[in-house]
C-alpha cells in the first residue's frame, strides 16, 4: 500500500487532486485508516490514475471521466467519436497552417511592391524656425496631436508654412513614444522661445518616400546606412503630399489626408542632419 504523499510523489499529482478525486468520487482509496483518516492506494489505483490522466489530456470532463470508468462499455465508442474530432481538429490546423506560410510569402514582396525609396541627395538648408507640440502617445492619437499643434497656431495667431513635419522617438512607431509634430514659421516676431523649435543650419541627407505610412520603417532603414551614429541623429518626416494644408488661415483647419489620393502613393520626404 502506498500513502497519498508516495502515489502524489510517483504519479505527479497533487495531494489535492486527489483528495479531490476521492471527493467525487473518482479515485477512492483502497484503505482508510479508521483511526487516523490517512489514505492508501495500491496498484490498481496507478492504473486507474493513469487512464483519469490520459482521458484528461484527451479533453474530457471529469463528470464524463467518471461516466466512462462507471461505464467501461463506453470508453471505445467515445473514444472513436474523440478521435473523429481530433481529426477535424487536425484537417483545420493544416489548413491555417497553409494560410499563415500564403500570408508569409505576402509579407516578403509585399513591402517591394507597394513602397517606392528614391536615392538619398544631400540638401544644404539655413536656420529654419518652427512653432511646435511634443508629447508621449501612442501612435493612432496622432491626430488629436495634430488639433492641439493647430490649435496653438490659432490660439497665438502664428503665421506658418509649408508641409507638417513630424519627429517620432522611436522610428519602428510601435507603442507609446515622443513624438513631435510642427510647422515652419513665416516669422518669428513676437513669438516666444518656448514654442520655438529650430532645425539648425546645415547639410542635410533627404529621401523621397512613396507608399504607406506604415512602410516608413524601410525608408528610415535605407537612409540609415549611409549614415554613422544612427541611434543619436533625429530623422524628421515631411509630409509632401498626403497630409497636405488646406487653408491654413481657416480656424477649423485640420490636417487630414487626401481622400482622393491612393494612401500607397503618399509623398513623405525624410531627412537628418548630415556631418
Amino acid at each position: 500500500m502506498y500513502t497519498i504523499g508516495e502515489l502524489s510523489k510517483f504519479t505527479k499529482t497533487t495531494i489535492k487532486t486527489l483528495r479531490y478525486y476521492d471527493e467525487i468520487d473518482l479515485l477512492t482509496p483502497t484503505f482508510i485508516d479508521p483511526k487516523t483518516g490517512f489514505r492508501y492506494y495500491d496498484y490498481i489505483k496507478f492504473s486507474e490514475l493513469e487512464k483519469i490522466n490520459y482521458l484528461k489530456d484527451l479533453g474530457f470532463s471529469l463528470k464524463k471521466i467518471k461516466e466512462l470508468i462507471d461505464n467501461p462499455h463506453l470508453i471505445e465508442m467515445n473514444l472513436i467519436e474523440k478521435q473523429n474530432d481530433l481529426m477535424k481538429e487536425r484537417e483545420l490546423i493544416d489548413l491555417k497552417i497553409e494560410q499563415l506560410k500564403t500570408i508569409k510569402k505576402l509579407n516578403q514582396y509585399l513591402p517591394e511592391k507597394d513602397y517606392y525609396c528614391s536615392g538619398t541627395k544631400i540638401n544644404y538648408y539655413k536656420e529654419r524656425e518652427f512653432v511646435f507640440i511634443k508629447k508621449r502617445i501612442n501612435i493612432n492619437e496622432i491626430d488629436s496631436l495634430v488639433e492641439e499643434l493647430m490649435s496653438l497656431i490659432f490660439t497665438y495667431q502664428l503665421k506658418v508654412k509649408g508641409n507638417l513635419i513630424g519627429y517620432f522617438s522611436d522610428k519602428s512607431k510601435i507603442g507609446k513614444q515622443e513624438v513631435q509634430l510642427m510647422f515652419e514659421l513665416d516669422s518669428v516676431e513676437g513669438v516666444s522661445n518656448e514654442l520655438i523649435f529650430r532645425i539648425p543650419e546645415g547639410s542635410y541627407l533627404s529621401m523621397n518616400f512613396i507608399g504607406l505610412y506604415s512602410y516608413l520603417p524601410y525608408a528610415y532603414e535605407k537612409l540609415a546606412r549611409d549614415l554613422s551614429e544612427k541611434d543619436e541623429l533625429m530623422f524628421f518626416e515631411e509630409y509632401t503630399d498626403g497630409l497636405v494644408p488646406d487653408n491654413l488661415n481657416q480656424k477649423t483647419y485640420k490636417v487630414k489626408p487626401k481622400k482622393e489620393k491612393d494612401p500607397r502613393k503618399f509623398v513623405t520626404t525624410i531627412f537628418v542632419k548630415y556631418n
